[in-house]
């Protein structure tokens, strides 16, 4: 988040994570009304996995809400704050967030893949230990 809010000048940046039917904060950098948990079904991210992108000004004039998508489903995302000089992003900015919040979704599933790998590894050497 502190990356992110450099990049976009000093404005905030906080990072949701999907938990069951909710999206709960996972971190904020300079954005103190950053709402801890929201609900999967509020209109902008029944949007955001409708048409995969960024959706523009939700919550406060000149925001950005970006996903982060596996298959058709909206995993995470990352809500940018207004920059603080007023000024909208460009959208050659609104590109590089949208890329970079795009790489850090992959990471992040591939972390997950890793945690089932090693899971699925003990579970079987687990198996194997009951079966002898």
């Amino acid at each position: 988040a502190m990356a992110l809010s450099r990049f976009a000048d000093g404005a905030g940046a906080a990072f949701y994570q999907r938990d069951g039917a909710d999206y709960d904060l996972v971190i904020a950098e300079s954005l103190p009304n950053a709402a801890l948990t929201i609900d999967a079904d509020t209109p902008f991210l029944v949007t955001m996995r409708a048409r995969r992108e960024m959706a523009r000004n939700v919550l406060a004039p000149g925001d950005l809400m970006l996903p982060m998508i596996h298959r058709a489903d909206v995993i995470a995302f990352v809500q940018m704050g207004p920059k603080p000089n007023g000024e909208p992003y460009r959208r050659d900015e609104e590109a590089a967030l949208a890329h970079a919040i795009r790489r850090i979704g992959l990471d992040i599933q591939a972390l997950r893949v890793s945690e089932l790998e090693l899971q699925n590894q003990a579970l079987a050497a687990r198996l194997d230990a009951l079966a002898a």
